[in-house]
């Protein structure tokens, strides 16, 4: 499929989906932001936080139904809402006070944050070019 339509297969990861726990599925696993704790397959939430930048709040803009919008996408808590939907503009919570303060935050490697602190999302694996363009304009 990606070939048809003309995506580099560098770019293209398949895994598999239905492997054993042992192998943690076949997905890569966290603790959503220290949510995991209780669920069936669980993953403790950190007690000290990760010291690593983390990208997402800078490519991604995640609203749940009621159109709150959350630092990310791994927030089940909904720890740190950002704004909402319904309330503000896109732009105005894409470059708001909220966002743009965990992002001076996350960009420096500082997950003292609520839901950060928890988390162990990697962070880095997408977004560089974004955070390089935020670090360029603001």
């Amino acid at each position: 499929m990606a070939k048809d339509i003309g995506i580099d297969k560098r770019r293209v990861i398949i895994r598999p989906r239905y492997l054993p726990q042992d192998e943690s599925f076949g997905i890569t696993l966290n603790n959503r932001s220290g949510m995991m704790a209780d669920a069936e397959y669980k993953i403790k939430p950190l007690t000290k936080p990760l010291v690593r930048r983390c990208n997402y709040p800078f490519y991604s803009f995640f609203m749940d139904y009621n159109g709150d919008v959350l630092l990310c996408a791994h927030d089940w808590g909904k720890k740190m809402i950002v704004g909402n939907i319904e309330k503000s503009s896109f732009l105005d919570i894409w470059n708001g006070k909220k966002f743009n303060y965990a992002r001076s935050k996350l960009i420096k490697g500082n997950r003292e944050l609520s839901p950060c602190n928890v988390c162990d999302v990697d962070g880095t694996i997408m977004g560089n070019a974004h955070v390089k363009n935020w670090k360029e304009n603001y």
